[in-house]
């Protein structure tokens, strides 16, 4: 069973006067980016991007899903056989997860789908360290992920500690904001069009209960969530709410199947489209 996690990558076109602006819009920058095969450092482990080659994708992709694998390299020391002295060696093999990106331009962000695998490691932290090196080699753009999340599951953790939550975090990427009229969503507008700001963190505390269900609060928190930030909450007996801890997961079963055979493709088809809401 193969399952792929849902997050939402945001581009802002970076204005330092010391970095080289470009001619590329958002899918541009990204395709030419992910053109070709390169390696990474992540925490120090070493990791491998490799696009899928034209003559192995299938044929449901279309022409503007960007697919190919991230891989991890990994090292275990052994020793070689008795009639070969028992000598120190190193084993090194690779472990790979499957990543789709939708680089077409939408009014929430782009779309990214990367195969869970705990032997590779936690996907949303893995894919900000690949953009990161994406912004360090190829200037013009910052980036920004999110998990997408199940929709209203901070409304449902608002409603199920009614009266106990004392602490909210919200963070929004502004350029991107929700369509809300709210006077929060304005606020934000504004500090983006005549200040420049792209990101907002916002904490709010109190040593007894907020007020969150008869306020604005959940309602901003749910399209700050929906429209590409992250939430946090706690209550005041230790319960935690983290929009980042998990994201929206798509399910595969491929059945056994050899990897990458025109069957396996087919049954991971619609965990994909699922991806891309097709």
């Amino acid at each position: 069973m193969l399952r792929f996690e849902a997050f939402r990558l945001f581009l802002r076109r970076n204005i330092q006067k010391d970095i080289e602006d470009t001619d590329q819009d958002r899918r541009e920058w990204i395709e030419s980016a992910l053109r070709e095969s390169f390696d990474f450092d992540h925490y120090s482990k070493n990791f491998h991007f490799k696009p899928l080659p034209e003559d192995e994708r299938p044929s449901y992709l279309g022409e503007h899903i960007i697919a190919g694998w991230l891989a991890r390299q990994t090292v275990v020391d052994e020793r070689t056989p008795p009639e070969d002295g028992l000598q120190p060696t190193k084993d090194i093999s690779w472990r790979a997860a499957l990543i789709f990106i939708d680089p077409t331009e939408h009014s929430d962000g782009q779309k990214i789908g990367m195969e869970k695998r705990s032997d590779i490691g936690q996907s949303l932290p893995i894919l900000r360290t690949l953009f990161k090196h994406l912004e360090d080699r190829n200037r013009g753009y910052g980036s920004e992920i999110f998990p997408i999340q199940e929709e209203g599951s901070f409304l449902r953790f608002v409603a199920n500690h009614q009266g106990r939550i004392n602490w909210l975090q919200y963070e929004a990427v502004v350029p991107n904001m929700f369509e809300s009229s709210d006077a929060y969503s304005e606020e934000l507008r504004e500090l983006r069009d005549k200040a420049g700001v792209q990101k907002v963190r916002t904490t709010l505390s109190s040593p007894s209960p907020i007020e969150v269900e008869q306020t604005p609060l959940a309602d901003i928190g749910g399209d700050i969530e929906a429209g590409g930030g992250a939430v946090k909450a706690r209550t005041v007996d230790g319960e935690s709410y983290n929009s980042q801890r998990d994201s929206k997961s798509y399910a595969a079963d491929t059945e056994d199947e050899k990897s990458e055979t025109p069957r396996w493709w087919e049954l991971i088809k619609p965990a994909v489209r699922g991806l891309f809401g097709e």
